[in-house]
């Protein structure tokens, strides 16, 4: 389990003030995560990323947080040294999105990656600083970020992380996305809040996702019979299922669920072809995440033999849009990350309802 050792904290004053924060006043345990680590010394914090792309194997990221005002100890050996707590910020995820909001630091993001796919309205004012190597660098630098949180799907995204920093830009790279578990994914906040001095919100909030999630999942334990799942949407033929042993295979077996490739030995996505899946999957009892789909006509326009499934003709087809913009921002990629109990709940919901007969779907909804 999570901890925070001690609230005590001194007083900040517009953040230039420092807290004298060492391991016995505000600490963290990491109980679920594998992709960072945070030590703790007097006025500093040293921060660890692992692996952050897929198939990355040895790979370490280092970055040293000092107390503003502070004197600064040995900077050998890290890739970043920021100055904390930061107040101005840049995220190139919406899941980091969430993260940060968790933290009740919505204010601090003045740039973002796609506006248009944004769910909060709080960001409105927050900048669309375009894509990896889309990016607009001399808006970014603007902006004037204490940090620019970036991420990394196949380590092709090394060239613009350099090239933000020869302009003298404090990049961090996140990787909750490659964490095999819900709550390992939720953790993170913990990661993001070292940069604001809020460990101990971090702490409080993951303590209380994680005993919902548990309190949830233990609904699920003796449940008799557990409904077949198939999940996702083709695409020209080619049908990209989870792996079964990633976070998706997770929710769906912690909800009660049966995901019916969970003998599947990986935790990334994996192709079929249509006529695969129907043979496995055409008289599943529900059928969860069909791409973007609104509605039973947008899925038969992507494909006509979709109606030909069992849980297409008795309207057992969930999805998790039921939160979205007009442009397309949906809420489920931006705070479903850091509350997998809300997710949790939305599945059980639909695989058992009587478990949760009074619940009201938050992230998902029927596809009709």
């Amino acid at each position: 389990m999570a901890s925070c050792f001690s609230e005590n904290r001194k007083a900040e004053s517009d953040g230039e003030i420092i807290p004298d924060f060492d391991s016995s006043i505000v600490s963290t345990k990491i109980s679920e995560s594998v992709g960072f680590d945070i030590e703790y010394s007097n006025n500093y914090k040293s921060l660890s990323v692992f692996n952050p792309w897929q198939k990355s194997k040895g790979v370490v990221y280092r970055y040293l947080l000092v107390n503003r005002g502070a004197p600064m100890p040995e900077t050998d050996g890290y890739d970043e040294v920021i100055r904390i707590p930061v107040k101005n910020v840049v995220c190139l995820s919406t899941t980091h999105i969430g993260f940060i909001s968790a933290i009740d630091k919505t204010e601090s993001i003045k740039g973002i990656s796609g506006s248009g796919f944004v769910y909060s309205s709080d960001l409105k004012d927050a900048r669309d600083v375009g894509y990896e190597d889309d990016l607009d660098y001399e808006l970014i630098l603007s902006l004037q970020p204490d940090v620019v949180f970036a991420y990394n799907i196949s380590g092709d995204a090394v060239k613009y992380i350099n090239k933000l920093k020869d302009l003298g830009i404090k990049v961090v790279v996140v990787g909750e996305y490659l964490e095999d578990s819900p709550l390992a994914k939720a953790e993170w906040i913990k990661f993001f809040s070292a940069f604001f001095n809020l460990e101990k919100e971090a702490c409080d909030y993951f303590n209380l996702v994680t005993e919902e999630y548990y309190s949830l999942k233990k609904l699920t334990d003796s449940v008799a019979e557990k409904p077949d799942v198939l999940v996702g949407m083709p695409w020209k033929d080619a049908w990209h299922l989870p792996g079964g042993n990633s976070y998706q295979a997770m929710l769906i077996a912690d909800a009660g669920g049966n995901y019916l490739w969970k003998e599947n030995s990986g935790r990334e996505s994996f192709i079929l072809d249509l006529e695969s899946i129907y043979k496995k999957a055409g008289k599943a009892s529900v059928w969860i995440n069909p791409g973007q789909s609104a509605s039973k006509e947008d899925m038969i326009e992507t494909d006509e033999r979709l109606n030909l499934f069992e849980s297409f003709k008795k309207g057992q087809i969930f999805n998790n849009n039921k939160r979205i913009t007009k442009g397309g921002g949906m809420d489920y990629w931006e705070s479903g990350t850091v509350n997998p109990h809300l997710v949790l709940k939305d599945l059980i919901h639909i695989f058992h309802p009587s478990l949760l007969p009074e619940h009201n779907l938050f992230y998902y909804q029927r596809i009709r």
